[in-house]
Parts: C-alpha cells; sequence; structure tokens
C-alpha cells in the first residue's frame, strides 16, 4: 500500500489494512477505533472486501449499516446487514437487523 494522492478518505483500504494486521493477533483483543465521516472517496476495496479479512467483528459491520442506513445509502446499509446475518446470525437477531432490512425497503 501507498499513500493516496487523491486528498479525502480511502477508508476501506484503511480497514482492510488494519483487518489484516488484526487478524494475525492471537491471544489479544483486537480492537480497531475508527473515526470517519462515512464516506470514502478513494479506495481500491470495497466494505466487504475490507470486511472479509475479519469478518467475526459484528459490531463493525452493524455500526456501519447504521452509519450507511443514516445517510440515505439504502443498498450500502442493506450489504452490511445482510453480511452481518451471515457473519453472525444470533448478534443480527438481538439487534433486530431483519426488522432494519425491512425498513429500507
Amino acid at each position: 500500500m501507498k499513500p493516496d494522492s487523491k486528498p479525502g478518505t480511502a477508508l476501506y483500504d484503511g480497514l482492510e489494512l488494519s483487518a489484516q494486521l488484526l487478524s494475525h493477533e492471537q491471544g489479544r483483543a483486537r480492537v480497531l477505533v475508527l473515526l470517519t465521516d462515512g464516506q470514502d472517496v478513494s479506495s481500491q476495496a470495497s466494505l466487504s472486501v475490507a470486511l472479509r479479512n475479519d469478518p467475526r467483528q459484528p459490531r463493525a459491520l452493524y455500526e456501519m449499516g447504521r452509519l450507511r442506513a443514516s445517510r440515505g445509502d439504502k443498498a450500502g446499509a442493506g450489504e452490511s446487514f445482510r453480511a452481518l446475518q451471515a457473519a453472525d446470525p444470533q448478534f443480527a437477531r438481538a439487534h433486530g437487523v431483519a426488522e432494519q432490512l425491512a425498513r429500507l425497503k
């Protein structure tokens, strides 16, 4: 990965790299704090590519879905919520993801 010459945030590229690095940690908590406006302007990776490195992070998928929904990105929110349902069905049920998906239609 090299520095991005475009102005703005390569959000998904940063998330992908962080997930790769954290996936190698054994026996330690893996925490990623993400401060963003939610706008990705120059990533080569998509959200699904970025999160597939550590799909066991249901909270990240849930929060990204909520953020996208709040910004009116129904397709993106749906992608995040469906990925969450696949990664951790129990978490998805506990957080009402099916109902949130229904509201996106």
